[in-house]
């Protein structure tokens, strides 16, 4: 697995203001979240099965996915 790959997040554009101020607050330091597993995506199980430790390395990027909804992408590395 890789210790760098992207992740998109999508949400409501009501969410966004809190998830930013979050983001902005935690995820650049060392933090536990739900990860894709490529083991479990293979047996075909459900694709986020694994906690890892991450944190966030490049600036959040966003765009309009829908009406009211929001996509933001960072890149991210985890401790292997």
């Amino acid at each position: 697995m890789p210790t760098e790959f992207n992740l998109s997040f999508v949400m409501d554009y009501n969410d966004w203001g809190a998830w930013m101020a979050w983001v902005n607050q935690n995820a650049y330091a060392w933090f536990l979240m739900d990860i894709p597993n490529q083991t479990s995506a293979a047996a075909g199980k459900t694709l986020c099965t694994g906690t890892g430790e991450i944190r966030f390395i490049s600036d959040v990027t966003w765009s309009i996915v829908g009406e009211g909804s929001v996509q933001a992408t960072v890149a991210a590395e985890i401790k292997v």
